[in-house]
């Protein structure tokens, strides 16, 4: 059978807990939105009616058929008004519980039912009149939420009641058969219409929920794709790709507000000679530790951090101008230093880095290649130091 037994057969209900009460819930706010707009034009309407019966001749107690009528609009304002103040107390404070708020608006539309049949026994009175009828069952089976089960026995009942009476209302009794045959088609229409529209809702409902929750699954997917596609998966940190799309897009803004931003590119000291002589796991194990460094650094700054490459890492500082920059990275150069990450295959006796520094470049790109401009003259200058882009550079390169 299956789409989950055809929906519990139609909500009746071997959907698993968490379906039914959320499609319980989308029918409740559908017949809830609904319903109040009805319930405020029914009270509108019936309202209006008691007023034009007050104005005729003789008011609304000239006949006892006029008192019958004013008494079932008065009834309806009731009884409607009712149901708005009982479906918003059931909507604040059992919002958890849409169930109980399906049955009172199913009992609602039992009375709605009654009360078309008792204002057609009225008609009966003046004429073979079955419109009332017709148009509140009908109204009822398109607007109401109904379970197959309560449509037959609301519209059922409904149907019974009235053609019981219809005999005591009649004079003649010459129209008792076509009126028996135009009630029943009429609630049949109304039971097959009502039923169509249940099932269409209950399938929107349950379709909409699942569209949803497909949606819901490919954005995470999406994530942990994007997170991978900019995520170099040695050290955990961004890769360039992340520098291209997401640095690029925050440099950009700095520069619509002319906030300065400091880049810098950091090198880890005889990594290849590192390698050479630990292995390539041992290398691997090093680039862990200056990333968690560098993670540790750009979480207490406004600063983001990529593996540029190999053993290079570059920093993007925004609103920090050279001479914080070169302090923060005189910091981050110790603070490696300081980690002791032993190695024999050189004097120092621990892992140094390099830090090359820049600020106030036009670009991205110009500050990443000044920045390793800068990272080469730290390195010029004996490694395990700090050194500052100056624009001369650029002049004795030429």
């Amino acid at each position: 059978m299956s789409k989950k037994e055809r929906l519990g057969r139609l909500l009746g209900f071997p959907l698993d807990p968490a379906d039914k009460r959320a499609v319980e819930r989308e029918l409740a706010n559908y017949q809830f939105a609904v319903g109040k707009h009805a319930a405020i034009i029914i009270i509108v309407m019936e309202f209006l009616m008691m007023l034009a019966m007050c104005l005729r001749p003789g008011g609304p107690f000239a006949s006892p058929r006029r008192q019958g009528y004013f008494l079932l609009y008065a009834a309806l304002i009731l009884v409607t008004a009712a149901f708005l103040a009982g479906g918003c107390f059931l909507r604040i404070r059992r919002g958890d519980r849409p169930e109980l708020f399906l049955g009172f608006s199913a009992v609602y539309t039992l009375l709605i039912s009654f009360w078309g049949c008792a204002i057609t026994l009225l008609d009966q009175l003046g004429g073979n009149n079955l419109s009332v009828y017709c148009y509140v069952i009908l109204s009822v089976a398109a607007f109401g939420v109904l379970r197959p089960w309560q449509a037959i026995g609301i519209f059922g009942s409904s149907f019974f009641l009235l053609n019981y009476y219809l005999p005591k209302f009649q004079g003649d009794g010459s129209n008792l058969f076509s009126n028996l045959v135009n009630t029943f088609i009429i609630v049949a229409l109304a039971t097959l219409i009502s039923g169509l529209l249940y099932r269409s809702r209950v399938t929107g409902f349950h379709d909409k929920m699942v569209i949803e929750e497909q949606y819901q699954k490919i954005q995470e997917i999406n994530c942990r794709l994007n997170r991978q596609v900019m995520t170099d998966e040695l050290t955990n940190m961004n890769n360039r790709r992340y520098l291209e799309e997401v640095i690029a897009e925050r440099f950009n803004d700095c520069g619509l507000k002319r906030l300065p931003v400091a880049g810098m590119m950091l090198d880890i000291d005889f990594f290849k000679e590192y390698n050479d002589h630990y292995g390539h796991q041992a290398g691997d194990h090093c680039l862990k530790e200056i990333g968690a460094v560098l993670l540790a650094f750009v979480e207490k700054e406004r600063a983001a951090a990529v593996r540029y490459g190999g053993e290079e890492f570059f920093l993007c500082l925004f609103d920090c101008g050279l001479a914080k920059a070169l302090e923060e990275a005189e910091k981050l150069r110790g603070q490696i230093e300081e980690r002791r990450l032993e190695r024999q295959d050189v004097p120092a006796g621990r892992l140094t880095v390099s830090i090359g520094v820049c600020a106030n470049c036009l670009s991205l790109s110009d500050m990443v290649d000044h920045a390793d401009k800068a990272l080469y003259q730290a390195k010029a200058q004996g490694r395990n130091r700090v050194a500052a882009y100056r624009h001369s550079q650029d002049a004795e390169g030429n």
